[in-house]
């Protein structure tokens, strides 16, 4: 965001520097000015000092649901020498360099890459390259952003997937109830739907005046039903990821897919009935 970025120029015989994210530099830098600083980090292999190069944003490293960002510093691997013993030429400095051998493991094991297209086509060129470094350096896993996103948010991926499909079938339901009050309601007023067309009414109007009643139960549920989703919204808050669960957005969304399924299953009756002979219509009982 801000500075420069960890490049290849920083080896092991430059300046030590270090990249933080926002959060560590509003935490110890409050007035803006972390760039410039110098910093250390409590573990011996890489203690520093770190000179502050640039400033990152803030990620979340472990789980996506998590809301408070870590503080956290990149420096360079060329600048991390675990084989170098702190203490050469002292009593102990050979047991000192085993002890940072080990601590290579902790930040040596994975490995990033940024590719351009698809990533999978990428991995036999992958294995090329580390096999030309070091042929008995084994690949262990190799996975993309994507896999590692879904493995941790699967158990969330399938509740999400299994409510919208319970909520397209409360859907239907719910539309296949409506036009069943709708299509017993137009049934029951045959006969005043005849007297009116005998009378010169037109078609459109007897329409309209269907589709006016689905129009008021549309009005009522939205009167009760949007005030209650609203406080269901802080119930669900905590399991969604990113999304604000007031988003406008999905509202007006639902809105209009109720409003269209209340219009369709009132005009579908409406029409059916005005299409009935006005002779007919008026012998029915």
């Amino acid at each position: 965001m801000r500075g420069r970025a960890i490049s290849g120029a920083d080896t092991a015989n430059s300046l030590r520097v270090a990249v933080v994210n926002e959060t560590l530099a509003r935490h110890y830098f409050p007035k803006g000015q972390a760039i410039g600083k110098v910093l250390s980090i409590d573990t011996d292999s890489v203690h520093g000092p770190w000179q502050i190069v640039g400033i990152a944003r803030d990620t979340r490293p472990g789980n996506p649901r998590d809301t408070d960002p870590v503080r956290m510093t990149y420096i360079p691997l060329a600048q991390i020498n675990p084989y170098l013993p702190v203490n050469a030429g002292k009593p102990g400095a050979a047991s000192r360099t085993n002890q940072l051998d080990e601590n290579q493991n902790c930040y040596a094991n994975t490995m990033l890459l940024r590719t351009t297209g698809d990533p999978a086509k990428t991995i036999a060129s992958l294995r090329s390259a580390v096999a030309a470094v070091d042929p008995n350096l084994p690949l262990l896993e190799i996975t993309t952003i994507q896999e590692q996103l879904s493995n941790l948010i699967a158990h969330d991926e399938l509740i999400s997937t299994l409510t919208s499909l319970f909520s397209l079938l409360a859907v239907l339901l719910a539309a296949i109830g409506l036009y069943g009050v709708m299509s017993y309601n137009v049934a029951r007023r045959t006969n005043e739907i005849g007297i009116r067309l005998a009378l010169g009414a037109q078609a459109s109007n007897v329409v309209k005046m269907i589709l006016s009643e689905s129009v008021l139960l549309l009005a009522v549920g939205t009167v009760l039903g949007l005030p209650l989703a609203l406080l269901a919204t802080r119930l669900i808050k905590q399991q969604m990821f990113r999304p604000d669960p007031l988003d406008p957005l999905t509202f007006g969304l639902a809105l209009l897919v109720i409003t269209g399924t209340t219009l369709i299953t009132g005009w579908l009756p409406a029409r059916r009935a005005v299409r009935v002979d006005p002779v007919v219509a008026l012998r029915c009982e």
